[in-house]
């Protein structure tokens, strides 16, 4: 059995809670969602392939009104575009949301791979695994939410023939 005197019990709780203190704080840097009384952005993750990239999120309404999506941008990238994939003759095709996507009251709309998603042309930098890019998502009604978007994966056609 182990014995503490009081002043090495007080050096234990204090380390006992400082570590608490610490994993609190480090699962709060991996939270990674955005939210004001209309909207709930969880986890904005993007691909990016040498200047372009595809954005991922999930966006919740939560008003009581209809909200409009109408369009993003970054002050790192040239454009970014709202798109979706459509079933065309049985090929699967990108296309441009020109006029924004209305989500009703009470429900989610998943920006995901193969659906909706936001295309980032031009992106200005090097970035790496787990950066994050500053993107405004901007809605009807002067509504803008300033999210970070990690990029997740990073790929490039350069190929080095220097062997």
């Amino acid at each position: 059995m182990f014995t503490f005197t009081i002043n090495e019990m007080e050096k234990v709780m204090y380390i006992i809670r400082n570590i608490f203190i610490l994993l609190f704080f480090c699962s709060s840097l991996y939270a990674h969602d955005y939210e004001n009384d209309s909207v709930f952005i969880d986890h904005p993750w993007m691909k990016i392939f040498e200047n372009r990239g595809a954005g991922y999120f999930s966006l919740k309404n939560k008003s009581n009104q209809d909200i409009k999506i109408i369009a993003a941008k970054s002050n790192s990238i040239k454009s970014i575009e709202i798109h979706n994939i459509i079933l065309e003759n049985d090929v699967m095709k990108m296309r441009a949301v020109k006029d924004g996507i209305t989500i009703p009251s009470g429900n989610t709309l998943e920006f995901k791979p193969k659906s909706y998603h936001l295309m980032f042309f031009g992106i200005e930098g090097m970035y790496h695994k787990d950066n994050m890019i500053d993107v405004q998502l901007i809605f009807e009604n002067n509504m803008v939410i300033d999210v970070k978007f990690k990029v997740d994966d990073v790929k490039s056609s350069k190929h080095d023939h220097n062997h």
